[in-house]
């Protein structure tokens, strides 16, 4: 069975008990709610948060982010949730509320991004760009020690490392937000 909240739901759930119990409630590891919840940018409690809060302490309630273009706002994880949990979030699990406009999610997201400048030099590079680099600098040792070396360096012109430059200030600002891109083994 499917289980599906929207992410205001899976906040609700999270904030309204100790994850461990939620966790056997639904039938899944408490390590993929975490997960679930950093991929949709849900805070959850703290540690001894729920010990705090029986010892009759204080615990503030992280509210929730705002959602922009890059949060996701549907959960869809394998379980079922109990009547008892159900009672606790508001609405129909997964179902979500009313849309918000493009317009504002793009310009929340904007916000978060904040501005994305070209680097002028490539010593602070994404892991990606630097394994370009480092192809090209072992490409470039095989040449000085053979005079029949093949491959040439990819990223020898200015036009090519501008182009590089302008891919790791991209990758760097999308890494500045949370996003993950996939990386192939090839180049």
């Amino acid at each position: 069975m499917t289980l599906r909240l929207t992410r205001e739901q899976l906040y609700e759930l999270v904030w309204s008990e100790a994850m461990s119990r939620i966790c056997k409630a639904i039938g899944i590891s408490d390590v993929a709610i975490a997960k679930h919840c950093r991929k949709a940018d849900i805070p959850i409690p703290e540690r001894g948060c729920w010990s705090k809060l029986h010892a009759g302490q204080k615990v503030t309630r992280t509210p929730l982010p705002p959602r922009d273009l890059a949060t996701i706002n549907v959960i869809e994880r394998g379980g079922a949730l109990p009547p008892e949990l159900k009672a606790r979030i508001t609405g129909e699990p997964g179902i979500e509320g009313e849309p918000e406009s493009v317009d504002v999610l793009t310009a929340r997201f904007r916000k978060r991004l904040g501005k994305v400048s070209l680097s002028h030099d490539l010593t602070r590079a994404d892991p990606a760009i630097a394994k370009l680099l480092s192809r090209d600098e072992t490409i470039r040792q095989k040449m000085a020690s053979s005079s029949f070396h093949w491959e040439k360096p990819l990223f020898e012109s200015s036009y090519e490392r501008r182009r590089l430059r302008i891919l790791n200030s991209i990758f760097l600002a999308f890494a500045r937000v949370g996003g993950l891109y996939p990386r192939s083994g090839g180049t």
